[in-house]
């Protein structure tokens, strides 16, 4: 790119430059400036700059896409992760919460039948003593009319002797 060469910018901010080098410089600058050749160069040059830095933000911003997809399904599947831990840990719960449902529906039956057998004990015990005391009024009836009768028969000797 010999256009931006040094001869072509001579120093033109000096107020000392006599009218020649200006003239000069105007007609170099006036011949190399606004010719369809340079202008076409130029054009060039900024169609090939824009076309990169184009290319180049294109790819960047793929990049940055490409990456965020990979960030955004990396925390998915380490939330996925996360859920199937908690998930697992709540199945081992239902799972140990159930064996105690059945060991406590167990010892319950157990109760029950505890419960039935001493019910049943105790209606036993209780037809037991009814019997027995059914048994000890008969049984003192029995008695006093023993005595009744053998009360009557000692009077009656006693009678007979006197």
């Amino acid at each position: 790119m010999d256009f931006f060469s040094s001869h072509l910018l001579a120093d033109s901010s000096s107020p000392a430059t006599n009218s020649s080098h200006t003239d000069a410089h105007e007609i170099l600058v006036s011949d190399f400036l606004v010719s369809d050749e340079n202008l076409q160069k130029m054009e060039n040059v900024l169609d090939l700059w824009s076309s990169g830095l184009k290319t180049n933000i294109i790819s960047e911003l793929s990049k940055w896409r490409l990456n965020f997809i990979d960030w955004h399904r990396m925390e998915m599947r380490k939330e996925k992760e996360k859920h199937a831990a908690h998930l697992k840990q709540l199945c081992n719960q239902i799972n140990e919460l159930k064996e105690l449902q059945k060991t406590f529906e167990i010892s319950i039956g157990r109760k029950d039948e505890v419960i039935s057998s001493l019910s049943h004990a105790i209606g036993k015990q209780k037809e037991k003593i009814e019997l027995m005391r059914t048994f000890f009024h008969w049984r003192i009836g029995h008695v006093r009319a023993r005595q009744d009768v053998y009360e009557g028969k000692l009077a009656d000797q006693y009678y007979q002797r006197t």
